[in-house]
Formats: C-alpha cells, structure tokens, sequence
C-alpha cells in the first residue's frame, strides 16, 4: 500500500486534495501516469492543508462580505431606465449580469453576478422583485424597470 494525495477527483477513489492509502499497482500503472495522484510526502501534505486552509478563509471572508451586503440592499429599490416600445416590452432583456454591474455601480462592489437569481432576464417594465442569494445569506430588492426617455 502507498500513501498518495488525489491531484483529482477520481470516481469511487476520492476527491482532489484526499490523502489515500492505494494498492501499489493501482498508483503505479493508473494514477500516476495520468497524474491523478503524487506520493504523500510530508511537504506535500502539508503544502494541501495550508491549501485547504487558505480556501476556507477566502470561502469564509466570502460568505462574510456577502452577509454584510445583503444587510445594506434588503428591501431597497432601484430604478432602471431601458429602451422599450409602447406596449412596455424591452428591447434588450435585464439578465442577472446587468443587474450585479447596476449594483455595483451603485456601491455595492462585493455583488457577484452568481448572486442575483433570475429565472429568466427581464423583459417588461415594471416593478419586479429581484432575489439575492449567497451560500445561506439571502436579500431581496425591488427594481423598477422604466422605458428610456428620449
């Protein structure tokens, strides 16, 4: 048997960054070769905890910051100016992406396009709710769509 650290994700094997105790021909003839998997040498296996580490630290200070925006944005409205015909129909539809750069230009510069929940982009004027949502943190705004004046 021979400690390797998975490079990887390898089925019915384990997920990258594991530490695994695998059968000599199976490292050797499989995952080697493919450079699924390194030797666990001690370097090695500390270089992937502080790895690890650092990961959950940026997922943390992540999940923070969108904490905190969500608190700021809850419940405020914003207003959009969009060219659209006379029946109230967009020309061009609001997609999730247009939505974080409007809130970021706004002053909310942790927003991420990943947050903003669209089930499809907006194409009619109009007051619509806008559902923000980050790992547990969630928000919602209200965006009120206008037609472009000339």
């Amino acid at each position: 048997m021979i400690k390797v650290v998975l490079l990887k994700d390898v089925p019915q094997v384990g997920v990258c960054g594991e530490v695994k105790e695998l059968k000599d021909g199976f490292v050797r003839n499989f995952l080697l070769p493919r450079r699924l998997a390194e030797i666990a040498s001690a370097n090695k296996i500390r270089e992937i905890e502080n790895t690890k580490r650092r990961a959950d630290l940026e997922r943390q200070n992540i999940n923070n910051e969108s904490r905190k925006e969500f608190a700021k944005i809850a419940g405020m409205k914003f207003t959009i100016e969009s060219k659209s015909n006379e029946s109230g129909h967009l020309f061009k539809g609001i997609s999730a992406e247009d939505i974080s750069k409007f809130l970021q230009k706004k002053g909310f510069v942790q927003m991420n396009d990943g947050w903003v929940i669209l089930e499809k982009p907006i194409k009619e004027t109009g007051s619509h709710k806008i559902k923000l949502k980050h790992g547990e943190n969630e928000a919602e705004i209200e965006l009120e769509i206008n037609p472009q004046r000339k």
